[in-house]
Formats: structure tokens, C-alpha cells, sequence
């Protein structure tokens, strides 16, 4: 018997033009968002994905960037390197966007 696969509630990814394209249409909710986030310890310009589930309560699996000695950005290979993805216990779920998905 396999076990049942956990699906992300909600997933931001820089790299979604979706994303990016409701952030630029509702600003506030991008600032509320930033807030939040930031609010649960985790760096804005270092995450380049964070998805958020929710069993017993709500967590993040956010991916992060990892960063040199001077806390920059450094190529490895052909990419950013990137940290192992780690687990954030979160207080609330992340704001809701006023303006709502496409769907197509």
C-alpha cells in the first residue's frame, strides 16, 4: 500500500509568470504577502519557492538560495546554488489575493 501524496495548498515561485503577473495586478496583496512571509522568518529575496501545506497545522517547504561568506548570490555550475529545502511551522495560512487566479 503506497501512501497518499501531500499536495501543496498554494505554491509561489519566482519563476511562475502567473505569479508574478497577480503580484503586479494587486499590490497590496504582494506587500501583505512579503510581510507574511517575512514574518515567519523566511528572506523574500532568497526564497525562490515556497509551498505551504497544512496537516496538524500550517507549514512551508521553503527553497532558498544559499549565499557566500558576504551573503550574496554565487553561481554553481551553470545555476544559482541552491540550499536542501527546509520545513517552517507557520502561525496562519498566507493572505488571500483580492484579485483572483486566471484560469485557462
Amino acid at each position: 500500500m503506497t501512501a497518499p501524496t501531500l499536495k501543496p495548498l498554494v505554491v509561489f515561485d519566482s519563476a511562475d509568470n502567473t505569479y508574478w503577473n497577480r503580484a503586479s495586478a494587486d499590490a497590496a496583496w504582494y506587500d501583505s504577502l512579503l510581510g507574511w512571509v517575512r514574518q515567519h522568518g523566511i528572506d523574500p529575496p532568497n526564497t525562490y519557492r515556497l509551498e505551504v501545506y497544512l496537516l496538524d497545522c500550517p507549514f512551508a517547504r521553503v527553497y532558498e538560495f544559499d549565499l557566500d561568506k558576504d551573503g550574496r548570490k554565487y553561481v554553481a555550475g551553470s545555476d544559482y546554488a541552491r540550499r536542501e529545502p527546509r520545513d517552517v511551522l507557520l502561525s496562519s495560512l498566507p493572505p488571500a489575493p483580492a484579485v483572483p487566479e486566471e484560469t485557462s
